[in-house]
């Protein structure tokens, strides 16, 4: 009998258990079971939280960043970086202005190349020859004392003894819109053109050099044609920037009529402290193509000088019209070899590098001293003219 009781009891017990859990389900307030997806049955809905969590936005870091943390282990952010994060930056804030590129302001002014120019093989006339000199009397000049006062005097000098024209010009008159003041050389030698219309030649100067042989006249020296047939170095090699090898060598024979440019180079290749440019439809091509903005632009160490240097290594129809002479034909420094260092009776001495070890002054004193004057040359001429008249007596 109590067996029967116990048995009677539990099975009581079984169905009120049944009827209550049924009762549950019916229920509305129960949730609802995820149809289709037989791993959730009877899984019950997250229930959303009454306050949303603040919003986090979050920005690519740049490229760079990206490599430098890259297989970094992760640090944990402290509370008050943590709340940076959170705060939305501003846009202003983010981006920085960019700088305006720069624009040279003298892309569209050129000179005029007369129909039928005609160049005399024996050279230009005096009147025909423009030494440029071309400053805004600022610059380090190797911290030469006076350097503009002297490098005007000198030009001057020898431009009144052969009869050639002095121009100089002050390149504040130029807006170069931020660039390099060397760039001004380009205008400037294109105004040249402009203010002596009869000019076929603009030999270009810098300040920081010396005319010592003022005797010397420049037909005779470089611009005639049986003198670029002379001094033109043949199938020697063309540096490169820095030194480097171009494997490219200057012409085994020269076309000197077609010749516009007459320029040297030293171990680092061309240098455009002293040369010479011939009035063409070549040279008002190149005037326009070598200001180009891109070559402005450039990080090229030697700004204007290498866009030269890149326009003739890697252009065969600017090459043909470069004529190459030995450094010291026209442009001898005052240290080096035989083919760099100025000795007695070379044409001009300029003091490129000096600033280097701070011997400018000294050296530009020195030669400065040592220099022949027009005065005299012409004292000499004298003598020379006397002796003759002599002799024929």
């Amino acid at each position: 009998m109590p067996r029967l009781v116990n048995t009677c009891v539990l099975a009581a017990i079984v169905i009120f258990l049944l009827i209550t859990f049924t009762a549950f389900l019916r229920s509305p307030n129960a949730p609802a079971p995820h149809p289709g997806d037989d791993s959730l049955e009877g899984a019950f809905d997250q229930i959303p939280a009454k306050n949303q969590p603040p919003v986090s936005i979050v920005y690519d870091p740049p490229v760079e960043e990206l490599a430098s943390t890259k297989q970094q282990p992760k640090k944990q952010d402290s509370p008050k970086n943590k709340e940076l994060k959170n705060e939305v930056p501003k846009k202003e804030e983010q981006k920085q202005p960019q700088k305006p590129k720069l624009a040279f302001p003298q892309q569209q002014k050129t000179f005029d190349v007369p129909a039928g120019i005609v160049y005399d093989k024996a050279g230009p006339k005096p009147e025909q020859v423009v030494l440029l000199a071309a400053s805004d009397g600022k610059g380090h000049n190797g911290g030469i004392p006076n350097l503009l006062e002297y490098a005007k005097e000198n030009r001057e000098e020898y431009a009144r003894l052969h009869g050639y024209h002095f121009n100089f010009i002050d390149i504040t008159r130029y807006d170069l819109n931020g660039a390099h003041p060397v760039w001004a050389k380009l205008p400037a030698i294109v105004d040249s053109f402009n203010d002596f219309p009869e000019a076929q030649w603009v030999w270009w100067l810098d300040l920081d050099a010396i005319i010592m042989s003022p005797q010397i006249d420049l037909n005779s020296h470089i611009l005639s044609y049986s003198a670029m047939h002379s001094r033109f170095e043949k199938n020697a090699p063309i540096i490169g920037g820095g030194g480097h090898k171009t494997n490219l060598f200057t012409p085994k024979e020269y076309d000197v009529s077609q010749i516009d440019i007459i320029i040297s180079q030293d171990h680092n290749g061309l240098n455009a402290g002293s040369f010479f440019i011939r009035r063409s439809a070549f040279s008002k091509w190149l005037m326009d193509l070598w200001s180009d903005p891109q070559f402005i632009n450039s990080k090229w160490e030697g700004k204007e000088q290498d866009a030269l240097l890149n326009l003739v290594i890697n252009h065969k129809s600017v090459r043909d019209h470069v004529g190459y002479v030995n450094q010291r034909v026209i442009n001898a420094y005052p240290v080096g070899g035989s083919n760099m260092g100025w000795y007695t009776g070379d044409l001009v001495v300029h003091f490129a590098g000096c600033w280097v070890e701070h011997k400018c002054a000294a050296q530009f004193e020195d030669f400065w001293n040592r220099r022949k004057t027009a005065e005299q040359v012409r004292k000499e001429s004298k003598v020379t003219e006397n002796l003759r008249r002599r002799r024929r007596r």
